[in-house]
């Protein structure tokens, strides 16, 4: 007996899935607007089991600084990490799941540790001029937010799960997009589709305040724990002489349950471009 195979147009519409699911990018610019990252039409009710696993990446610059603006991008990954994971587990539900990546520092979608500067030390890399926008920039938050999605992806829920611990990442790049670097590429493809912000996710085992501070700029907002809450909190108009540093806040019955402070500030001047960010985390981590 012959196999019938699919209708063309729903071939079609599974290529165009996976091609999407392929993208390490689900929401691409693309002539001042935006790839949606899958079909509305595809639901948890109607999900399409794709064979070919999602590459699920939290964020994405580069700068080669060979003076070819082909070569230095970046692309809009505001909430990439975060909606990749919901659209992947409540749209799609793929068998695996892969991550870019552990340690490809020069396309700043890394997650491991930073590596030392020290040359002697065995988990040296050597960087070049790569480092100036990779040294200091802590993606480790990045590894907890990762935690909670793949639990819940393990856990064939439909629903997002409770947390064992209240977390808030928070990520923010080190300079406004129009800043004037002394360094690297002086044109960077898609710059000016990131938002000038600090962006934030929490999950909270029970309702609880999040304050995130950034300079004179302040946001307060009540969190349930029915799933992950994300919000942003824009630049200042003014960074002062020496930047500003973010602050994190969780705060339940009035007290504070966590708080966390930026690493590095965010500064108006900069030595080299840099669309890489730095990431935090206000909670208990995994």
């Amino acid at each position: 007996m012959a196999i019938q195979q699919p209708h063309k147009p729903y071939r079609r519409r599974r290529q165009v899935l996976q091609n999407r699911l392929q993208q390490r990018q689900p929401q691409r610019p693309r002539h001042n607007g935006y790839i949606p990252p899958f079909p509305n039409t595809i639901s948890i009710s109607n999900p399409i089991l794709t064979p070919t696993p999602p590459a699920i990446s939290p964020w994405q610059f580069k700068d080669l600084n060979n003076g070819n603006t082909a070569d230095s991008w970046v692309e809009y990954s505001d909430y990439l990490f975060p909606q990749h994971f919901t659209s992947a587990i409540t749209l799609v539900r793929p068998a695996i799941i892969e991550l870019l990546t552990w340690n490809d520092f020069p396309e700043s979608h890394y997650l491991s540790p930073l590596p030392p500067t020290s040359p002697s030390a065995p988990e040296y890399a050597q960087l070049g001029n790569f480092g100036n926008y990779i040294y200091g920039q802590d993606h480790s938050g990045w590894r907890t937010m990762a935690q909670y999605y793949i639990t819940w992806y393990k856990s064939s829920l439909t629903t997002a799960p409770a947390p064992k611990t209240d977390n808030v990442v928070f990520w923010y790049r080190v300079h406004p997009k129009n800043a004037q670097c002394a360094n690297g590429a002086a044109t960077i493809r898609n710059s000016a589709y990131p938002a000038d912000a600090v962006m934030w996710w929490a999950v909270v085992t029970s309702t609880a305040t999040v304050v995130v501070n950034v300079g004179s700029q302040t946001r307060t907002v009540t969190v349930s724990g029915n799933g992950p809450t994300s919000g942003m909190v824009p630049f200042p108009t003014s960074l002062g002489s020496g930047g500003v540093k973010p602050t994190v806040r969780v705060l339940r019955g009035g007290s504070v349950v966590y708080s966390a402070t930026g690493q590095v500030a965010i500064a108006s001047s900069c030595a080299w471009q840099n669309f890489n960010p730095v990431v935090g985390l206000a909670g208990g981590g995994l």
